[in-house]
């Protein structure tokens, strides 16, 4: 024999033993599956704990039909998108934009609050500003919100946010700010924010 031939006689070999061993693993084992069992059927000890249950308990209900959207579910999300929106762009500022984030303000508050934010709130920002010109930046966002009541005039919202501080040294922090909304038409404005 030469050796072409042993080879494709042990090649015929391999293939034959797999085939084998394969048919071996996956053959059919000729056993039925098992008869149901009726769950009334009485068994030592009370009922049939393994049977199916009746075919009348699986009846596919239908689920309940949405809830509809009122005009007091529209108002409560519109307050809530407005004080968080709030909270990120009055949270989210550097020092080399010169507080410019704050001017973005001013359609989202009533004017007496807008006029504090510009003016004792604005300074005591730039006062926490690194001297010599360094970097300094925040990023907020709000992580969750939660609201203290709310009623078609008037929303009060306590803000959980994730504040990333930047600058000469990095920290996160997570500060709450109360944001008090009054309903002017139909826009929800900041009247009143303060943070915790």
């Amino acid at each position: 024999m030469d050796r072409r031939t042993k080879l494709l006689i042990l090649f015929a070999f391999g293939i034959l033993s797999i085939v084998g061993i394969l048919f071996f693993l996956f053959r059919p084992t000729g056993e039925s599956p098992p008869a149901p069992v009726n769950a009334n059927t009485p068994v030592e000890g009370g009922l049939n704990v393994n049977a199916a249950p009746p075919p009348s308990a699986n009846v596919n209900v239908a689920p309940p039909p949405p809830r509809e959207v009122t005009e007091a579910d529209r108002n409560r999300s519109a307050a809530q998108i407005a004080a968080t929106t709030f909270a990120e762009r009055l949270g989210s500022y550097s020092s080399q934009n010169a507080l410019s984030n704050f001017d973005d303000l001013e359609p989202l508050m009533v004017p007496l609050t807008y006029a504090y934010l510009q003016g004792s709130y604005r300074g005591e920002i730039e006062a926490s500003f690194p001297e010599g010109g360094a970097y300094y930046g925040v990023t907020t966002r709000v992580v969750k919100a939660t609201f203290v009541s709310f009623d078609a005039q008037s929303a009060q919202l306590k803000l959980n946010v994730q504040k990333a501080e930047s600058g000469t040294v990095t920290q996160t922090s997570y500060p709450s700010l109360n944001v008090e909304l009054t309903r002017t038409g139909s826009a929800w404005l900041v009247s009143r924010f303060e943070w915790e």
